[in-house]
């Protein structure tokens, strides 16, 4: 029988004693052929999920099905999943081939196939020409691939990845993305990837779970979390942005007038919100803009007092009054004809709709 979810995590819970808790009451559904990422700060929680998915770990409560069969209690060996390690774990004293092959050496595939499915792979993740190569001999990309040759030439329903990428150079890092993507899309495995770098994440991720403090802020599509962010959290932590504290003006169903410093500005929420309630305001730094435009918020004149040039932009950190620093982005064909250095004024307006209102939760 098929199930639309490969993996369901309900309800579970990891405690590792009374005053420590990694993962608390989480509920995930990944879909055959998905790459999701789980991602977050240290400590969130993000390696236990994973490791309980592949039987390192044990839940304190809750069940893990693959396939809609509770393999909470299955040890490992007796899940369908295969695992791709931070450090790769190769085996030093074999080469490539009996590296990739090593999982196939376990099991009943008989030897012609499983020789015939380590070439497959080899040329796959293109690096035949590296099969008689001891691994001390490759690249740390190379490794990478690998590692991932080996877990998926056994044919796993799920691969599961600790933050394979973090070992490597910015460069090189980039460039395994783009081939870890091309890999998952040209095999249809599901893939769940650990990772604390939000970049990666996005860049490669069907669908990303922010994790904060054991549980989920919110499961969704990269661009669903940039652009339609559940919590401030989730705002924050999700590429680049403002977070303001301010005071409700007026509200009407998911629109509300907040005050900002000198600012007035109309933002989205998740429903309405009292009069008079604090409210943090997310603010991306491209959505603020240069001078005075017919299609934006009020206006404010602020000074300018950080330039970082980051190749086709400008970011600038400014100050208004009532608000001592706002971070702008700015391409430097906007800019032209304005210096925006240190101490230069500067007019802005603001991008209509684009602020986003969450009630400030009570502090327990």
């Amino acid at each position: 029988m098929a199930h639309s979810s490969v993996v369901s995590l309900r309800g579970v819970s990891k405690r590792y004693s009374e005053k420590v808790l990694s993962v608390d009451n989480i509920d995930m559904d990944i879909a055959p052929g998905e790459f999701i990422s789980l991602l977050g700060p240290s400590g969130c929680g993000k390696t236990t999920t994973l490791r309980m998915i592949a039987g390192f770990e044990q839940p304190t409560a809750g069940q893990v099905l693959i396939d809609g069969q509770d393999l909470t209690a299955a040890p490992p060996y007796g899940r369908p999943v295969n695992t791709v390690f931070q450090d790769y774990a190769l085996f030093p004293h074999l080469n490539v081939s009996d590296n990739v092959g090593f999982g196939l050496s376990l099991t009943k595939v008989p030897a012609a196939e499983a020789r015939q499915r380590v070439v497959n792979m080899l040329e796959l993740v293109g690096l035949a020409d590296k099969a008689r190569a001891r691994v001390q001999q490759l690249s740390g990309g190379q490794q990478q691939r690998i590692a991932m040759a080996r877990a998926l030439v056994c044919q796993p329903r799920v691969l599961l990845l600790d933050e394979p990428l973090s070992a490597l150079d910015a460069h090189l890092r980039q460039h395994m993305q783009v081939e870890l993507k091309r890999l998952q899309s040209s095999l249809g495995t599901t893939f769940v990837m650990v990772t604390h770098d939000q970049t990666e994440a996005l860049s490669i991720s069907d669908r990303i779970a922010v994790m904060h403090k054991g549980r989920i802020e919110q499961i969704a599509s990269p661009d669903a979390l940039y652009d339609s962010p559940e919590s401030a959290f989730v705002a924050g932590f999700i590429g680049a942005s403002n977070l303001l504290d301010g005071q409700v003006l007026h509200s009407v169903d998911d629109q509300v007038t907040v005050g900002v410093g000198a600012l007035h500005l109309v933002a989205r929420s998740r429903g309405p919100l009292a009069r008079g309630s604090a409210v943090t305001v997310s603010l991306r730094p491209e959505d603020l803009r240069l001078g005075v435009r017919a299609d934006s918020q009020p206006q404010a004149t602020g000074r300018v007092l950080q330039r970082l040039f980051h190749g086709r932009a400008l970011r600038l950190q400014i100050s208004l009054p009532g608000i001592d620093s706002l971070t702008l982005d700015v391409s430097r064909e906007a800019a032209q004809g304005q210096a925006l250095y240190p101490g230069d004024e500067i007019t802005l307006s603001i991008q209509p709709g684009a602020a986003c209102a969450f009630a400030v939760q009570p502090t327990l």
